[in-house]
């Protein structure tokens, strides 16, 4: 299929075409015969000097020259020739950012992996920085081994993305494809404005393989890390919550199978074994905290909260992006936190970061302290409903286990990190109609071409006629 990208001028070509048509079908009048030699000196009349033919005259000329009208027409008007769609491909984005290099053998032999199970088309694309390199499948499965990413350039997942959508945009012969991202999930490659433009950039759901994970379960889950601590464990917390929720944290955290001792404010975690989780909501001071932690305890504390003994400072209340009045966010891909409940600031460079809102926006940060684990919480535990939301005590969970030694490394991103770049709630097989805007192939110079040959044509056949 033809599509022009300025039908009027194409327009005016086909009325430009029939010009010709009719200058080919007047002839000129032979003079009158006259048997006085005189009734040559008088005047013709000029309406009897040109005469309408009954059919057109020199067809070849008349032809060519229609055609180069027409050829010239539709040359200006940006013609554009899309193929038909059709059929669905596999397209595997290979990471290869510098953080793939320690692990680089094990995401060539994945990605090998994919390909082979993958029935009828298939491509395989590095993503190096912002850019996608198409490498020839075929040379792939045969073993032709990749280079090791350099040291440099890491565009993270939204650099990847960004070259993903310019590919999809240069397809013109597909009619869907689906994804898979072979990856070692890193927080050095994460993006925190990726949220908010994840969908724009390709607005279906992408598989996701881990690799550098140690051993990956169905679909390239990463299994549960060793060291989670059992239910029943005891949880201290002081503090008393206020507003909507006051008293649920309680509860919630016996959902967890764990049981809660309250502790009033100001008293330490003085006394146990280490290993609790200790939950300190933003109220009041806590001068027990950091001993609690080098104990082996892990403490959760809200962004801003009083700290006696000069806490590590893990969160800057000035940097990132404020959340806006009327905004929320989903953590741990089901808890619906208001804005109202979300404190200013980001974690500071070096800290891990074990949540990530559904809009990129890091929601918590980890400092292991000691024996034990420091947890920043980027929004208060209690107020706003939060407590009452039945995935409230799954949240809690993903704070306790933030220091947690993963199989994935210390650097390895959280479940809503992982659960956005995915696009869990996306669909699977993604159409390209639509996306494929610039796609085509350009005839405009083999328009135009056609046309100045034509017209050399013309004028060689004109001018040769008597």
């Amino acid at each position: 299929m033809i599509s022009f990208a300025l039908p009027w001028v194409a327009a005016t070509g086909l009325l430009l075409g029939l010009v010709p048509l009719v200058l080919h079908f007047l002839v000129r009048r032979p003079p009158a015969r006259a048997e006085l030699p005189t009734a040559r000196f008088l005047t013709p009349d000029p309406r009897t000097r040109v005469a309408m033919d009954r059919r057109p005259r020199d067809l070849l000329l008349l032809f060519l020259r229609i055609l180069f009208l027409l050829l010239l027409g539709m040359g200006l008007a940006g013609p554009r020739f899309f193929p038909e769609r059709e059929g669905t491909a596999t397209w595997v984005l290979l990471d290869g950012g510098p953080g793939m290099a320690p692990v680089w053998e094990e995401a060539l032999s994945a990605a090998r992996e994919v390909l082979t199970g993958v029935e009828g088309r298939s491509a395989l694309l590095l993503a190096e920085g912002e850019g996608v390199q198409e490498i020839p499948v075929a040379a792939f499965l045969e073993g032709e081994v990749l280079p090791s990413p350099g040291t440099v350039g890491e565009g993270g997942y939204l650099g990847q993305f960004q070259g993903l959508r310019r590919r999809l945009e240069g397809e013109n012969r597909l009619d869907s494809v689906e994804v898979v991202l072979v990856t070692r999930p890193r927080r050095e490659a994460w993006n925190p404005g990726l949220g908010g433009v994840r969908q724009l950039l390709y607005p279906g759901s992408v598989g996701v393989v881990q690799v550098g994970a140690g051993d990956r379960g169905p679909g390239g889950a990463v299994p549960e890390a060793p060291g989670e601590e059992e239910p029943g464990s005891l949880v201290v917390r002081t503090g008393e919550g206020e507003g909507e929720g006051e008293g649920y944290l309680e509860a919630a955290l016996e959902a967890l199978g764990r049981r809660v001792e309250v502790a009033p404010p100001g008293n330490g975690a003085s006394g146990g074994d280490g290993g609790r989780l200790v939950v300190v909501p933003g109220v009041g001071s806590f001068p027990g905290v950091l001993d609690a932690a080098t104990r082996g305890d892990t403490v959760v504390v809200e962004a801003g909260a009083p700290i006696a003994g000069g806490a590590p400072g893990i969160w800057d209340p000035a940097g990132g992006i404020s959340p806006g009045p009327g905004s929320s966010t989903l953590l741990a891909g089901e808890v619906r936190v208001p804005g109202a409940l979300l404190h200013p600031g980001a974690p500071v460079p070096g800290a891990r970061i074990p949540l990530t809102g559904a809009d990129g926006r890091p929601a918590a940060a980890a400092l292991p302290l000691g024996q034990g684990c420091l947890v920043v919480a980027g929004f208060r535990l209690e107020g706003g409903g939060l407590p009452l939301q039945p995935a409230f005590p799954r949240l809690l969970e993903e704070l306790a286990g933030a220091c947690r030694p993963a199989a994935a490394g210390s650097g390895a991103l959280d479940r809503g990190a992982l659960e956005l770049i995915q696009g869990v709630d996306l669909p699977r097989r993604v159409g390209l109609e639509g996306l494929s805007s610039q796609a085509g192939i350009d005839l405009t110079r083999w328009f135009l071409l056609a046309a100045l040959l034509l017209a050399i044509l013309e004028t060689f056949l004109g001018y040769r006629k008597p």
